[in-house]
C-alpha cells in the first residue's frame, strides 16, 4: 500500500546558485506530522546497481520530493559496482567514497 504526504507548510532554509534547500511539514499515515528535508537541483548522476541476473531492482514508493509515486530503484548498501563509462576518474572517486562511508 502506497501512502501519499499532504504538505502542511513549507520553509526555504537554504537558496543557492546551484541547489535550494526546503523544509516541509507534511502528514503522516496515522495523521501525524513529520518533516521532510528536500534538495532542490537542476540535474544530476545516478548509479544503477544490477542484481546477479542482470536485472534492475525496483519499488513504486511515494516521493515527497516529487510529490507523487514514483518507480524507484531498491537501495543496496554494497560496494561492487562498475565504472561510469566516459567518468573513469569520477567513478574511482565515488566509489571509493561509498566504501569508506559502508566499511567505516
Amino acid at each position: 500500500m502506497v501512502v501519499e504526504e499532504k504538505t502542511i507548510s513549507s520553509e526555504m532554509i537554504y537558496e543557492g546558485a546551484i541547489l535550494n534547500l526546503r523544509r516541509d511539514e507534511v502528514t503522516v499515515r496515522d495523521g501525524r506530522t513529520s518533516y521532510r528535508e528536500i534538495v532542490e537541483h537542476n540535474g544530476g548522476v545516478v548509479i544503477l546497481g544490477l542484481t546477479g541476473e542482470g536485472k534492475i531492482p525496483m519499488i513504486c514508493q511515494y516521493r515527497k520530493a516529487a510529490e507523487q509515486v514514483v518507480l524507484d530503484m531498491v537501495q543496496q548498501q554494497t560496494i561492487v559496482v562498475d565504472a561510469v563509462s566516459g567518468a573513469t576518474n569520477s567513478s574511482t572517486v565515488l566509489k571509493k567514497a561509498v566504501e569508506n562511508a559502508l566499511v567505516g
